[in-house]
């Protein structure tokens, strides 16, 4: 299996995706303070310095393990860093899910498009994947229409599929299967 670190090459001009730096944590902790990351997220509000480095020492574990991996998403001119997107793989069965987020002042700019897009590419043709899932929690429209534009297909709603900030929360599935994505 392919290191699951993305490379340098994840950039499409607009965009890159690198892996996170510790320099990373104060914009990390600042973007992360938005509310609706935390309402559309798993990711805890309020948002610490102790979560950021806490998720750095999980997605090491994660990465050495093989089993996913969290990375920035940045501007490629001035490498800010405009939000995250994620990889969680089942190796088994050679299925990933893709998750993201964007920060305030950089969404409706096509951002999520473009990182989904990237992870796809680098999952299908890296990874090996065959099956690619985004899931989305039910209401939000800004992530289903990210799957819309990259060709996922809508397959129906998971009922009380997992657990956010303490509560039961219905998905809804999206699949992207190699030379679907757009």
């Amino acid at each position: 299996m392919a290191p699951l670190s993305p490379p340098v090459s994840l950039k499409d001009g607009v965009i890159a995706i690198r892996s996170w730096q510790q320099s990373d944590i104060p914009h990390l902790v600042g973007l992360l303070e938005d509310p609706e990351i935390a309402r559309w997220t798993g990711i805890p509000a309020p948002y610490t310095r102790r979560d950021a480095k806490l998720f750095f020492k999980s997605n090491a574990r994660q990465e050495a393990m093989g089993v996913g991996t969290d990375s920035a998403i940045v501007d490629v001119p001035d490498g800010a860093v405009l939000g995250g997107v994620g990889l969680k793989l089942h190796p088994s069965h050679s299925v990933a899910e893709v998750g993201y987020w964007v920060a305030a002042h950089a969404r409706r700019r096509g951002i999520a498009t473009r990182a989904v897009r990237l992870m796809a590419h680098w999952s299908f043709t890296r990874l090996e994947v065959e099956r690619l899932e985004l899931l989305a929690n039910v209401g939000n429209e800004a992530s289903e229409g990210v799957a819309r534009k990259c060709g996922f297909r809508r397959e129906g709603v998971l009922r009380s599929a997992r657990v956010i900030k303490g509560e039961r929360v219905d998905l809804t599935l999206f699949s992207l299967l190699p030379g679907e994505l757009i």
